[in-house]
């Protein structure tokens, strides 16, 4: 929904200066910025001043290419401090809950593993065995697949061997190819789902909702019996629930893709099927 409420116009105007600055991966010049903006080159230039002025913006000495400033900096910093992602999250998963009528919960990774924290029941009856405190499995439940597609290794691997070598469900990963392949395909796919894996008849979606670096920092969960949902991968709840993670981390600073894996995560490949 547009918000109509009244603003000023030229702050919104130069916002979009910023934004450009925020986004090139070098310092730009004048011309690259207007056309970046599609602003005037000598309208940019006036919002240049200003900013530099108040520190949003440096230009460089030698060559004169515009980047953000030490004001920028301390607002990002100050930002990241006042950071509340499950905060955000619960805003976001109260957003899915409405959209869909499902019941829907949040969880952190904890001490024994995918832990849930919050829980909205749906206008749809949702069973209670998921409760708050929860935890559950990495293998076989849609939340511990999405956890898993997204954490090191080194955090996940000891639960991985455990419950390798004790889970016994029809459809579970039996050796560590069958879990690399499952973290490809959740990677690839953006969302993991479960049926009937945790609690019988009933369908669950996860995705997760991840930081300004990447890394994921709780899981957004869907649930409902499989009657009653949409079973496919690409169907309304699971796309809800993409836009449900993807607002919560877009708000959490995440301007990347999040469902393809980030550089550095310990090398994970996707594999599309």
């Amino acid at each position: 929904m547009a918000d109509l409420r009244k603003g000023i116009q030229s702050i919104e105007v130069g916002f979009r200066v910023l934004e450009c600055l925020e986004r090139a991966l070098t310092p730009l010049s004048l011309t690259e910025i207007a056309q970046t903006t599609g602003m005037a080159a000598s309208k940019v230039h006036f919002y240049l001043i200003s900013f530099a002025r108040v520190g949003l913006v440096t230009q460089d000495a030698y060559g004169g290419r515009y980047r953000l400033g030490p004001a920028a900096l301390r607002l990002g910093l100050s930002a990241l401090a006042q950071l509340d992602i499950l905060e955000l999250a619960r805003r976001e998963i109260a957003n899915l809950r409405e959209r869909t009528g499902d019941t829907v919960f949040l969880s952190v990774w904890g001490t024994r593993g995918p832990t849930v924290v919050s829980r909205l029941d749906g206008r749809k009856i949702a069973p209670l065995e998921v409760r708050v405190g929860a935890v559950m499995p990495v293998l076989t439940s849609a939340t511990g697949k999405s956890f898993l597609a997204r954490l090191p290794r080194r955090v996940t691997a000891k639960f991985v061997r455990r419950e390798l070598d004790s889970v016994a469900v029809d459809g579970a990963p039996r050796n560590l190819r069958d879990v690399e392949h499952l973290i490809a395909d959740a990677q690839a796919e953006g969302v993991t789902s479960a049926l009937g894996t945790v609690i019988p008849g009933i369908l669950t979606f996860a995705a997760p909702v991840v930081d300004y670096e990447g890394a994921a920092r709780c899981v957004v969960t869907i649930m409902g019996y499989s009657g009653q949902m949409d079973r496919d991968p690409r169907g309304a709840a699971a796309d809800a629930l993409r836009d449900c993670a993807r607002a919560a981390s877009r708000a959490a600073g995440f301007t990347g893709d999040i469902w393809k894996p980030q550089p550095g995560r310990d090398g994970i490949k996707s594999r599309r099927r």
